[in-house]
């Protein structure tokens, strides 16, 4: 079954909101002295060095890198080497001080990928400059959605009428480009 860390996290040894105490069990006495654990990415070879109790376990650390790169605790493998062998690591196990880790690909969080991540609501000036902006940047993926079937917005649909200002045909209509924005 799947490691339960309300029943071995840090408060089951006595420490609340991620600290690691000391507290006497029946047998045993759980360690208070500081190490340092270093966690080497299988993929790439990156590595971090992370200061941890010595009864600091496999499941509190996968808990810091998860809370850190927004994963799953449970996507990531702990494999540590014992004699000749390496094994993985148990959930419930005390943290080794050279650990190789599989499941991620950097210490750092990585970008959320979306089909389309960015709604621009609205075709209208402000809409289409906002489009303008993110093409500047070279940053194509983003849709722009408008409840009229042309861009345009209120200005052209709702307020252009034989006495307002914008008097343009709507083949003309277009924005002013700036001197950091070029045309198209």
């Amino acid at each position: 079954g799947m490691y339960d860390p309300a029943k071995y996290g840090a408060q089951a040894r006595g420490g609340g909101a991620g600290v690691l105490a000391v507290k006497k069990t029946q047998d045993q006495e759980l360690s208070s002295t500081a190490v340092e654990t270093e966690l080497k990415i299988a993929s790439t070879g990156e590595t971090l060095t992370v200061p941890v109790m010595v009864s600091t376990t496999v499941w509190d650390i996968k808990e810091l890198l998860a809370e850190r790169l927004g994963i799953k605790p449970t996507s990531i493998q702990f494999f540590a080497k014992q004699g000749c062998y390496v094994r993985e690591q148990r959930d419930c196990e005390e943290i080794r001080r050279k650990v190789t880790i599989k499941g991620i690909s950097s210490f750092e969080r990585q970008r959320m990928e979306h089909p389309h991540p960015i709604a621009i609501i609205g075709a209208g000036h402000i809409g289409l400059r906002q489009a303008m902006i993110f093409m500047k940047y070279k940053d194509y993926n983003f849709v722009i959605f408008d409840r009229k079937p042309k861009v345009g917005g209120a200005a052209w649909w709702d307020q252009a009428n034989s006495t307002s200002k914008l008097q343009t045909e709507y083949g003309v209509y277009h924005l002013n480009w700036d001197e950091t924005l070029a045309p198209p």
